[in-house]
């Protein structure tokens, strides 16, 4: 089901099903003029295939596909819907190489406690999306689908986060979350560098944001800005 988040009507939002404990991803669409830009895919392009008759006709054709990060609850159907659509894959420069295959997010610096976890996923077959072709970069202030695009590190050495002006809406991953009754900081147990995490949830504060947007749980619509008053100091 495509749940409408905003007055507009510009943004949807799709919960694609966890698999093996983990959680339904929520991945979001954004219309625009020139198409539809799919924030994060999920463990599956499977949902996002089976709607996408009722996407490409309430919103336009599947353009171009954002990941936030790489990991696999975000996209462990890239491959498959880049295939099956054509849509134009992008992710940070620095998350570019986890999702082309050459090299795995279980490898990279940081918390060791995040670092044991992931390698023991990556020997379940949970850590690391199937290699996708043709990942386009995406940099600090780079605008795609009329957002424009925020470098905010931590979770993954290239976590990246959406400022959508035309809403206020504030795309975050897996740093800040909303479970419906506060917004918190997403699992330091999955964040390879919590310091750098924190940081970059700091920079949420410098937008009038009337919505959070995250990879997870609920949306949040009201003052952003005063529900992240935990976080760490810009």
């Amino acid at each position: 089901m495509l749940e409408p988040v905003d007055p507009q009507r510009r943004i949807r939002r799709l919960r694609v099903p966890g698999a093996w404990g983990l959680p339904a991803t929520c991945c979001w669409l954004v219309r625009a003029d020139d198409g539809v830009t799919l924030v994060d895919v999920g463990l599956s392009a499977a949902a996002v295939l089976r709607h996408l008759p009722e996407i490409e006709a309430e919103m336009g054709r599947l353009r171009r596909i954002v990941l936030t990060h790489a990991h696999i609850d975000h996209a462990g159907g890239l491959r498959d819907l880049v295939e099956a659509t054509g849509a134009t894959p992008l992710a940070s420069e620095a998350e570019v190489p986890y999702l082309t295959g050459r090299a795995s997010t279980a490898d990279a610096p940081g918390s060791l406690l995040c670092r044991a976890i992931l390698r023991v996923g990556r020997l379940l077959g949970l850590c690391d999306p199937a290699p996708t072709r043709g990942v386009e970069a995406l940099r600090e202030g780079d605008r795609v689908g009329g957002m424009e695009v925020l470098a905010t590190p931590g979770h993954t050495p290239g976590s990246l986060s959406l400022w959508d002006p035309q809403t206020r809406s504030l795309f975050t991953g897996d740093n800040v979350l909303y479970d419906g009754r506060r917004v918190h900081l997403g699992v330091s147990q999955f964040t390879l560098d919590v310091a750098a995490r924190n940081r970059s949830c700091g920079r949420y504060r410098e937008f009038d944001a009337a919505f959070l947007l995250a990879g997870h749980e609920e949306t949040f619509g009201g003052d952003v800005r005063g529900s992240l008053a935990f976080s760490a100091p810009a």
